[in-house]
């Protein structure tokens, strides 16, 4: 996948603005559990992610998920964090254009609120650093 397609942003997550307005603590919630588990999964062996998602796939055997884990981890088809990049939208809003899916094309600065995502990233190092130096 990765390799052959570039950078697509498939982990994203839509709500309107007033939801947005209306529900922030939702919002940024919902947006650092996203990071944490984007976090977990880079911090992770494939091993030990297959140990733990491997109860929702019952028909696959372990052996199988973990090698399935460490390619996609090898191609980095996981996205390490909720940014979706410029370059990454604009790619896959081509992709869908040639795919007859999408007839126009939508701004970035219109459609994609990087905020919330950067705020979570910012509270999250920000907690991370503060854990480390005082131990």
């Amino acid at each position: 996948m990765g390799e052959y397609s570039g950078v697509l942003p498939y982990t994203a997550f839509h709500a309107t603005q007033t939801y947005m307005r209306d529900n922030p603590e939702v919002i940024r919630g919902f947006t650092r559990a996203i990071y944490r588990a984007q976090q977990w999964v880079q911090n992770n062996s494939a091993a030990d992610i297959a140990a733990t998602v491997q109860p929702s796939f019952p028909d696959m055997a372990l052996g199988d998920m973990t090698e399935i884990i460490v390619r996609y981890k090898e191609l980095g088809v996981w996205a390490v964090n909720p940014l979706i990049p410029r370059e990454a939208f604009d790619h896959l809003q081509n992709i869908m254009v040639a795919a007859g899916e999408l007839t126009a094309k939508s701004p970035f600065e219109q459609v994609v609120n990087t905020a919330i995502a950067e705020r979570v990233i910012n509270e999250d190092q920000a907690a991370a650093a503060s854990q480390r130096c005082c131990r």
